[in-house]
C-alpha cells in the first residue's frame, strides 16, 4: 500500500475534524439554515481536536507491530502530555473514552466486551482507520482479533466492536480495489456470515441492519444521523460520502446532519480522503494543516 493513500486518509481526517469544530454544538435545524463554507480563509492553520490526536497516537504506536502495552503507553502519553494534540485546554473526546483509557492504563490491560450499548466512545471509529492500513493484508481472523484488542482498550461494548469491525472490513475491501459501492455490496454479501461464524447471533447482527440489509444512501436526510451512537455515526459518514460528488461535498453533507460534528467530520473526511484522494481536497486547505510535515513524517515511518 502506498503512502499516498495513508496521507489522503489522515489529511482528510484532520481537515474534517477541524471543519466539524467550526460547527460543533449547533443543532441540525441551525446547520440547515447556515451557508457552510470554506473556513480556511479565517484560520492561519487547520488544527485538529483530541479525537484525531488519539487516532494519530494509534498510527504511531502500531507503526511496526501491534502491542497492547505499547498502545497503552502511547495513549497515556496522549492524555498526560498532549502528544499529537494541538488544541490547548479545549476538550472534545468523550468522557467514556477518557474514563476507559485511564482505567485500562491503570490496570495495564483491556476490558471484556460487554453487551451493553450505552455510553459509547465513538473515537474508536477514527482509531480503526490507521489500524485498517496495518491489517489490510492479514488473514480475516487476525484482523478481527486486532480490532477486538483495540476496542477492548477504548470502547468495550458490543455496538462499538461491531461498528469498528464493519468499518475496518469496509476499508479493507476498498483498499484492495473495490469501488465505494462494490465494497458496500460485498460487505452485505459476506459480513453477516463472517459474524455468524465468529459466534455473533442474529440480534447482534441486526444492530447493523441498515448497513447490511439496506442501501444506506437511499435514506432521506431526516432519517440519518438521529443519534450519536457509533453505528449511527458510521451510517452517517457512509451516507455522506456515497451521496457526495467531491471531498468538500461529503463534508458539507455530513456536517449538516449535526450531532457530534467533530467525530462525524473527521470520519467522513478520512473516508472521503481515501475515495477522492488529496487531489480533490482544496490546495489551500492542505497547505494550512498544522505541522503538516509531522503527518508526512509519521506516514513515512509506519507500516
Amino acid at each position: 500500500m502506498n503512502n499516498r493513500i495513508k496521507f489522503d486518509a489522515l489529511a482528510g481526517m484532520i481537515i474534517g475534524d477541524a471543519f466539524g469544530k467550526m460547527y460543533f454544538g449547533k443543532s441540525r435545524e441551525q446547520l440547515l439554515k447556515e451557508d457552510i463554507k470554506d473556513f480556511s480563509s479565517d484560520w492561519d492553520k487547520i488544527i485538529w481536536s483530541d479525537k484525531t490526536s488519539l487516532a494519530l497516537c494509534v498510527a504511531e504506536a502500531i507503526k511496526d507491530r501491534f502491542d497492547k502495552n505499547r498502545l497503552l503507553e502511547f495513549f497515556d502519553t496522549c492524555l498526560k502530555k498532549n502528544h499529537w494534540a494541538v488544541v490547548g485546554k479545549e476538550k472534545f473526546i468523550s468522557k467514556a473514552i477518557e474514563r476507559n483509557l485511564k482505567e485500562a492504563i491503570s490496570r495495564s490491560g483491556g476490558f471484556d466486551i460487554e453487551n451493553k450499548g450505552t455510553d459509547q466512545a465513538g473515537e474508536i471509529l477514527l482509531q480503526v482507520v490507521p489500524l485498517s492500513f496495518y491489517t489490510a493484508n492479514m488473514p480475516l481472523s487476525l484482523r478481527y482479533t486486532l480490532v477486538r484488542e483495540l476496542v477492548s482498550l477504548t470502547a468495550p461494548d458490543l455496538p462499538s466492536l461491531l461498528a469498528a469491525f464493519y468499518l475496518e472490513e469496509y476499508i479493507t475491501y476498498f483498499l484492495k480495489g473495490d469501488s465505494l459501492l462494490s465494497a458496500y455490496y460485498t460487505m452485505q454479501e459476506t459480513f453477516p456470515l463472517i459474524l455468524r461464524n465468529m459466534g455473533f447471533n442474529n440480534q447482534d447482527i441486526d444492530l447493523l441492519w441498515r448497513l447490511l440489509f439496506r442501501e444506506i444512501w437511499i435514506y432521506d436526510m431526516q432519517e440519518i444521523g438521529l443519534y450519536n451512537d457509533v453505528i449511527s455515526v458510521t451510517e452517517s459518514a457512509l451516507w455522506a460520502v456515497i451521496n457526495s460528488s467531491s471531498f468538500v461535498d461529503a463534508l458539507v453533507k455530513a456536517i449538516k446532519l449535526g450531532g457530534d460534528t467533530v467525530l462525524l467530520g473527521a470520519l467522513t473526511g478520512s473516508l472521503a480522503g481515501i475515495v477522492y484522494s488529496a487531489d480533490n481536497i482544496p490546495k489551500n486547505w492542505l497547505e494550512k494543516i498544522y505541522n503538516r510535515h509531522m503527518i508526512e513524517d509519521l506516514i513515512e515511518s509506519v507500516y
